[in-house]
C-alpha cells in the first residue's frame, strides 16, 4: 500500500524516505531552517511595525484559530453515532480495523479540505497509518479504500460537510 508509487515529479518511488530518515531529515534540513528563518523574520515585523503586544496578539489569534480548527476536525471525526461499536466486538477486531471502525471522514477526495483541515479530514487512514505525512493521505486514500472493501470493513465516509457536522450535531443531542 505505501511503497512501490513512482512520484511523477521526481521518477523516484513515494515513501522510500521514510526507510530511510535520517537521510530524509538531512534532505528537509534547509527547508526547516528556512521555515526558522520565516518566522523569526515575521516576528522582527510584527514587532517592529506593531510593537510587542500586538506581535504577540497577532500570534496568539493563529494559534487559537488553528486550535479551533483542528479541534473541530478531531473531535466531529469520531463523535459520531457510527464510530462507537459494542466493546464486546470491538475486542475482536484487529488494530487497523479498530482505526477505522472509529472514524468518520469526509470530503477526502478534496485538496480544498485536505488543506484546510491539514488531512484531518482522512481520520482513518491517519490513525492506520499515523507517521504518513498528510500530504500524502489523499493520494493514498483510493488505495485505502480498495484494501478496506477487499478485507470487508466499513470505511465510513460523510457525503458532505454539511452531513458531517449533522452527524455529530445529532450525536451530541
Amino acid at each position: 500500500l505505501l511503497c512501490g508509487h513512482i512520484d511523477a515529479a521526481h521518477g523516484h518511488r513515494m515513501y522510500d524516505r521514510v526507510k530511510a530518515i535520517m537521510a530524509h531529515r538531512a534532505v528537509l534540513r534547509w527547508e526547516l531552517l528556512a521555515e526558522t528563518g520565516a518566522l523569526i523574520a515575521f516576528w522582527v515585523v510584527c514587532y517592529s511595525y506593531h510593537g510587542c503586544f500586538k506581535a504577540i496578539c497577532y500570534q496568539m489569534s493563529v494559534y487559537v484559530i488553528s486550535s479551533y480548527c483542528f479541534s473541530f476536525f478531531t473531535q466531529v471525526s469520531h463523535l459520531q453515532e457510527e464510530c462507537f461499536i459494542d466493546p464486546k466486538k470491538l475486542e475482536e477486531l484487529s488494530f487497523a480495523k479498530r482505526q477505522v471502525a472509529s472514524s468518520m471522514d469526509f470530503a477526502a477526495d478534496s485538496p480544498f479540505w485536505g488543506h484546510i483541515s491539514g488531512g484531518l479530514n482522512t481520520q482513518a487512514i491517519h490513525h492506520c497509518f499515523p507517521s504518513v505525512s498528510a500530504m500524502h493521505l489523499r493520494a493514498l486514500y483510493p488505495k485505502f479504500r480498495q484494501v478496506c472493501k477487499k478485507h470487508g470493513v466499513q470505511l465510513k465516509e460523510a457525503s458532505s460537510l454539511g452531513s458531517f457536522v449533522w452527524g455529530f450535531i445529532q450525536f451530541a443531542n
